[in-house]
């Protein structure tokens, strides 16, 4: 499981140095689509997550909760939930980055790869 949170944390990494914009930050963006996605995080249901109704998402996208201060489950759902609205609303995950929101993000993911971390299902 940690290896996915590795990898997760790496992509986010990247997308943060790109920018989030270019070629660098949509081969992140579909990396990260796949790993949220993944047969490994399927136990999590992140897959039938909606993202819309999710009640913290707003706060997190807006600053009034604190990304770095996030859970693991609640990381995955944040990280879905940026992946899905970017796609109805272009310059989501741009924002994100250039608020710092999504270094905060591959934060949550190293200190769970660090501790061996795995969220309550």
């Amino acid at each position: 499981m940690t290896a996915v949170f590795a990898d997760i944390a790496a992509c986010l990494e990247k997308l943060a140095k790109s920018g989030g914009e270019g070629e660098t930050a949509l081969d992140c963006l579909a990396e990260l689509d796949g790993l949220v996605t993944s047969p490994g995080l399927s136990s999590y249901s992140l897959i039938e997550f909606d993202w819309t109704t999710w009640r913290p998402w707003p706060e997190y996208l807006s600053g009034a909760r604190k990304i770095s201060a996030a859970g693991l489950h609640d990381a995955l759902r944040v990280g879905v939930a940026m992946l899905r609205q970017e796609r109805f609303v272009e310059g989501t995950i741009t924002g994100m980055v250039q608020s710092g929101k999504i270094g905060e993000l591959a934060g949550v993911f190293r200190r769970a790869v660090i501790s061996g971390q795995s969220p309550p299902l």
